[in-house]
């Protein structure tokens, strides 16, 4: 499944009961449970999930799912000391997307340096 970048609100939309209209503490529920940029855990996360990510493929999906098979992530400097690829753009992106890893965001580090080119 891919998410766009409206998240799964559209197809939540989609599918709301028409008993949420007459009980809007479910509706509303419903929908929080739709909203986009909604937390996404990466040591819980299906393939599918994570290649719906922006900056991620399948190649890429592969090798985070082969390093979490290993051990569960501990914190984003564990994912990036294990996973080539990932450095602090990319970590910003995702974060900013929603991911988080053993529940915290990402939090640039003050020896990240920024990119030059």
């Amino acid at each position: 499944m891919h998410v766009g970048r409206h998240g799964l609100f559209p197809l939540c939309m989609t599918f709301l009961p028409r008993s949420a209209v007459n009980k809007p503490s479910l509706g509303l529920l419903l929908l929080m449970l739709c909203q986009p940029g909604a937390a996404l855990e990466l040591n819980q996360a299906s393939e599918a999930e994570l290649d719906g990510l922006r900056g991620i493929g399948p190649p890429f999906t592969r090798r985070l799912l082969g390093a979490r098979e290993q051990s569960l992530f501990k914190d984003w400097q564990d994912l990036q000391a294990r996973v080539k690829g990932v450095g602090p753009k990319l970590s910003r992106s995702l974060s900013d997307q929603g991911l988080t890893v053993n529940g915290q965001i990402y939090k640039a580090l003050a020896d990240d340096k920024p990119l030059t080119r």
